[in-house]
């Protein structure tokens, strides 16, 4: 942090307990090339913090643009630095995305719903099997 002359921006690491360190962010950033499914990313949703995000893994499938959160361009830091800017600038907008974050995140990322959507993705794949054999 000392070498790139950084100010109120902490480098967390791993934690036990990520819903502490989100709970007690402005913005929840992630800056990776690539990502599958960016766990980070779900977790802010789930709790209704503000995300900046690249475009990694399913992160514009989940992510509203603009509505749930902000993803930004792979490899553009001007753009995530932007849009960190204006999400801390703009503290009525930063409020209804955090709104709207919690509401996809139980719309999308529900445990109820994950578990139903692969009760029923190992069912066709059973049903597929039985039928070649």
């Amino acid at each position: 942090v000392r070498g790139f002359k950084l100010n109120n921006f902490i480098f967390v690491g791993g934690v036990d307990d990520t819903r502490i360190e989100l709970a007690n962010s402005d913005v929840v950033v992630c800056c990776s090339l690539a990502e599958a499914s960016p766990t980070v990313v779900w977790e802010a949703l789930s709790m209704g913090e503000p995300i900046v995000s690249t475009n990694v893994g399913e992160v514009d499938y989940i992510i509203e643009n603009g509505t749930s959160g902000i993803v930004c361009k792979n490899r553009d830091a001007q753009e995530l630095a932007t849009n960190i800017e204006y999400l801390l600038l703009h503290k009525e907008v930063t409020e209804k995305i955090r709104k709207k974050a919690r509401t996809r995140a139980k719309n999308m990322l529900d445990v109820t719903l994950i578990a139903k959507q692969h009760f029923q993705a190992y069912r066709k794949t059973m049903e597929h099997l039985t039928k070649r054999i």
